[in-house]
């Protein structure tokens, strides 16, 4: 999960715009013949982790969407609403690694820019071979 960065972050921390929270899901299936079960699992809320009433919300609006709901409708088979929940956590892994790659590069940016004396390796453009 991805949270803003709050408005007391200390001194040292002032120019971090996100932080990347671990987010514990679990996710169990019960399959019968006439009727199956999704359990999930939610840790307490002091993990900052997804509550079950948000992953919930989260399940209905992927059904209310033009492509989910197509799919609800042509199948009554639970486990395409077992996979629509499992792409809430493949969209968070997506906006996790955005950011991370986002933050990499303004590091290295900002420690190119810094370096006093660039090497040449390091003002190529690295289309040459060697």
């Amino acid at each position: 999960m991805i949270f803003p960065a709050n408005q007391d972050a200390t001194k040292e921390s002032a120019s971090v715009k996100h932080f990347i929270i671990t987010d514990l899901l679990a996710i169990h299936m019960v399959r019968k013949t006439k009727q199956s079960t999704i359990i999930t699992y939610h840790p307490t809320e002091r993990w900052w982790a997804t509550t079950a009433e948000n992953l919930r919300t989260r399940t209905y609006l992927a059904g209310q969407s033009v492509y989910w709901n197509h799919i609800f409708r042509k199948s009554n088979d639970p486990t395409f609403v077992m996979l629509a929940t499992l792409w809430y956590a493949l969209y968070a892994w997506d906006e996790a690694l955005e950011t991370l790659w986002n933050h990499i590069c303004e590091i290295v940016s900002t420690f190119l820019i810094k370096l006093p004396n660039r090497s040449p390796d390091l003002q190529s453009s690295g289309t040459e071979s060697n």
